[in-house]
Formats: C-alpha cells, structure tokens, sequence
C-alpha cells in the first residue's frame, strides 16, 4: 500500500511538472525570405563591425540587446546617416541580472565580428531597428585577411538549416566583395520599388 501511495504522488509530480513546464516552451518560426524581400523589408543595410552589447528589460516580459557597431558603410542608409559613425541595432533576448531570454535562431552578436546586418525597424518595438528575419538578415566575414580575394563571407543562419533551406544569390557569393557589390546593385535597382507596410 505504501509503495503505491509513493509511486502515485511520483506520477502526479511528473504530471504536474509536465504541465508547468508546457508554459516554459517556445517555438519559433521562420519563414524564409529572398533576397527582394530581404532588400524590400529592411529599412537599413549596414557594412559594419560589433563594438559592444548590452541587454536590458524592454517591457515587463521583454529583454532585447543593444548591439553597438562602427559603421563602414550604409548600402541602405537611413537619413543623415553618416559613414564611420557609431550605430545601434537590436536582437530579441539576452540576459539581465539573473535572468536569460533566449530567442532560438535569433543572431548571437560577437565584439569584434564584422558583417552586413539586414535591419528592420519594428513597430511593436517603438521604431527601433532589429535585425531582420532573425539570422536571415546577417553575413558576417569568416576571415579577415589582407588579401581580397581571400576574404570568405558566411550567412549566419546556416546554424538553422532546419528552418531555412533555400539559398539566394546573396548567398551564393563567392567572397565579401561579390556579396556587397551584389547588395549594392540590388539596392540601387529597387531604390525606384516599393516597401512593405
């Protein structure tokens, strides 16, 4: 008798650990984006290089990262926007005195990493700009050698092969000159186009 009042307060704590756990889990989706729709939905496009981070609490529920960069180029530029200034952009999650929100697939800034970062302003965030389509709106350089030829670009998102399993032209380019020449000219076609609401 004991032994079964034992293993049913066992069952019952499974259970009902089961359930509180259910409110712990997330899910993200992704929907892949092409190269019109990633020139099309972002609102800037920056050549620039991570120079710090730092998290804190958007809302109640919310914690997001500031990601500060020095910026190398505009290929989409805001208004006044100056080349070799400092810019701020942001990501979803992080952690903040003893708390961490993870976003899966979302991108994991680095001091130091240099890339062209996709970014969108997000309404929901009052305008802020957030890096757009979670790694989707990221390359960074693999490498950093003198030579141009040698310099190797990759897409951050190739972690989440699960979510996203095309390849654009973007990604398809052979070093980081090819990718921001072909940015550069993808921009300058639609600079007549239209923008999402």
């Amino acid at each position: 008798m004991k032994v079964q009042r034992i293993l049913f307060l066992v069952l019952l704590l499974f259970v009902f650990s089961g359930f509180a756990c259910v409110q712990l889990a997330q899910a993200t989706s992704v929907v892949s984006l092409s190269d019109a729709q990633l020139l099309d939905y972002s609102d800037y496009i920056v050549h620039a290089t991570i120079l710090g981070t730092e998290s804190f609490r958007y809302d109640e529920k919310t914690i997001i990262t500031r990601v500060t960069v020095d910026v190398h180029a505009y290929l989409k530029a805001p208004d006044g926007a100056v080349e070799g200034e400092r810019f701020e952009f942001y990501i979803r999650g992080g952690s903040v005195d003893d708390v961490q929100q993870m976003v899966p697939g979302e991108f994991e800034p680095v001091v130091g990493t240099e890339g062209i970062y996709f970014l969108e302003k997000i309404r929901r965030f009052d305008g802020l700009p957030f890096v757009l389509g979670l790694t989707q709106g990221v390359f960074v350089v693999d490498s950093l050698p003198m030579s141009r030829s040698d310099r190797k670009i990759s897409k951050a998102f190739h972690r989440n092969r699960e979510f996203i399993r095309h390849q654009s032209d973007f990604d398809r380019a052979k070093d980081f000159y090819e990718l921001r020449d072909a940015i550069e000219t993808a921009v300058k076609r639609q600079s007549g186009g239209s923008r999402h609401e």
